[in-house]
């Protein structure tokens, strides 16, 4: 009996532990872990039926959200996220869907001030009707923190499966959307994917993504790649002047070069040696149906063995 206590505690833990690392602590939305987590549940459940059962995608920015921080400062800053995080939980569904395996609507709070629905069994048309649902509620809100009378938001939406056929490809139409209305709409508006012309590129630059590594970090730092299907290249440069080249697509490992390694034997040298170190990862960068961003590749000697 004892042995079994220990062992249900254990587990209690680890679960309190898993729900802890899936939601943000600032304003009790689900994070980007927990994004990438269900994406691929969602997509399966869509591609059962698509065309019946098809998937939106929200990306969701708060206007000049950084000239709030500058004037009123970052504690009221988060007091206007938390609100926001209470004002979107009124606009969609429950999003209790995640606790009982099925479709539903997953609020998620991507970083910052960048917000996403996830809505499952959401056409064009209805989702873009939740987005004006939600901007009209941001705008309307008269009752912010500091005394703040009015604030607004911009939102791009995606849809699967015309935008796109996975959750890499569809976040970055979201994300052209978005980065439209705040380009060139002047903000303040809701904007499908299919509404933006081809002709528009983003004044936004590639997104990198840097930081430094920790003892046993090699490992989590790809995996963490591919769980977000990432479509890019990792170089990590150690202390003794290693460096590690990496090329991604979708989240596999396609070449890789490390000093005399190549290929799979460089990955291993890399997990197996780098204590730490630097990152950066430069992603590959969409607009439209166009590929902004070009990944340069090594000859066949340096690819990874599937």
């Amino acid at each position: 009996v004892e042995l079994a206590s220990r062992s249900l505690y254990q587990v209690i833990i680890y679960e309190e532990e898993l729900e802890a690392a899936r939601t943000d602590p600032l304003t009790g939305l689900r994070n980007k872990k927990f994004f990438y987590e269900i994406m691929p549940q969602a997509f399966d459940r869509a591609a059962l039926n698509p065309e019946s059962n098809p998937l939106s995608l929200i990306m969701m920015d708060g206007d000049h959200f950084k000239s709030i921080n500058d004037n009123y400062g970052h504690q009221v800053g988060d007091q206007m996220l938390q609100d926001l995080a209470k004002t979107l939980r009124a606009c969609v569904r429950s999003d209790e869907g995640d606790s009982r395996g099925g479709p539903g609507d997953y609020l998620i709070r991507y970083g910052g001030e960048e917000f996403l629905i996830v809505m499952e069994n959401t056409d064009v048309r209805r989702a873009c009707d939740i987005g004006e649902r939600i901007r009209s509620a941001v705008e309307n809100k008269s009752d912010w923190p500091g005394g703040i009378a009015k604030w607004t938001m911009s939102l791009g939406i995606a849809t699967y499966p015309f935008d796109g056929k996975n959750a890499d490809e569809l976040l970055q139409r979201a994300d052209t959307a978005l980065y439209y209305v705040k380009e060139e709409l002047g903000r303040n508006k809701v904007c499908h994917t299919q509404q933006v012309p081809k002709s528009f590129k983003s004044a936004k630059a590639a997104a990198a993504i840097g930081g430094e590594l920790g003892v046993f970090d090699p490992a989590a730092l790809l995996q963490s790649l591919a769980t977000a299907q990432k479509t890019g290249i990792l170089t990590v440069q150690a202390r003794d002047g290693k460096q590690l080249w990496l090329l991604f697509e979708g989240g596999k490992p396609v070449q890789a070069r490390l000093g005399k390694f190549a290929g799979s034997p460089a990955i291993v040298e890399f997990i197996t040696t780098f204590e730490e170190g630097n990152f950066n990862f430069q992603e590959k960068v969409f607009s439209g149906k166009e590929t902004m961003t070009k990944l340069p590749k090594l000859d066949e000697t340096f690819n990874v063995a599937k």
